[in-house]
């Protein structure tokens, strides 16, 4: 699941199919490289090469593109992460929830891997109420959501407590691998997700 620049970072599209779209495609791949903050509206209307009035035909500000394109990402993200899973995982629920890490490896040892956008626009944008902050945590929360649905199949006794725990297992091996990318994060997290599996209750 390597990241990917430009309009290639959005699994089944080609190329942008309307204006809005390669404002969105330029934005978040920016955002990505750079940080929101970094940057500025005029840096994505020169690579966009458009102007502000068309801009403004799309988007109300620039703090709406950022949430647009959080979501935009958030959709991407889910859907191709799922399918990483699934295809190491197939049909054991146990084996799913292990190859979560195996994903998040191949994705942090891709060369384009720079970070998570949604812990980035929760870290940069930290006021809980601002559309930013709330469009990041959700894809987290989404990401439980699913983890829930995987431990409910495997018939964990409590798949909701344990879908919070195997949520803080990725989050902290994606900021562990930003700090210390020699220490193979993903490997570790699943190291210690194994040990919980052999402890899980099951029903």
């Amino acid at each position: 699941m390597n990241q990917k620049s430009g309009h290639e970072l959005f699994a089944g599209i080609e190329s942008p199919r309307s204006t809005r779209e390669k404002i969105l495609f330029v934005a978040t791949d920016l955002f990505y490289t750079y940080g929101f903050n970094a940057v500025g509206l005029e840096q994505i209307l020169t690579e966009a090469d458009l102007t502000k009035t068309t801009f403004y035909n799309h988007f109300e500000s620039k703090d709406d593109l950022v949430e647009k394109a959080i979501q935009l990402r958030d959709e991407w993200e889910t859907e191709a992460f799922l399918k990483a899973v699934r295809e190491r995982g197939g049909y054991d629920p146990m084996a799913l929830l292990l190859a979560i890490f195996d994903v998040m490896h191949e994705w942090f040892t891709g060369e384009q891997f720079r970070g998570c956008l949604f812990l980035m626009a929760v870290t940069e944008y930290p006021l809980k109420h601002h559309p930013a902050h709330k469009a990041g945590a959700r894809h987290y929360l989404i990401t439980q959501q699913e983890i829930e649905k995987i431990a409910a199949a495997a018939k964990i006794a409590s798949p909701k407590e344990f879908s919070k725990q195997w949520t803080l297992l990725i989050i902290g091996a994606i900021a562990q691998h930003l700090m210390n990318p020699e220490q193979e994060a993903a490997l570790a997290a699943k190291a210690i997700a194994e040990t919980l599996l052999k402890n899980v209750t099951l029903k």
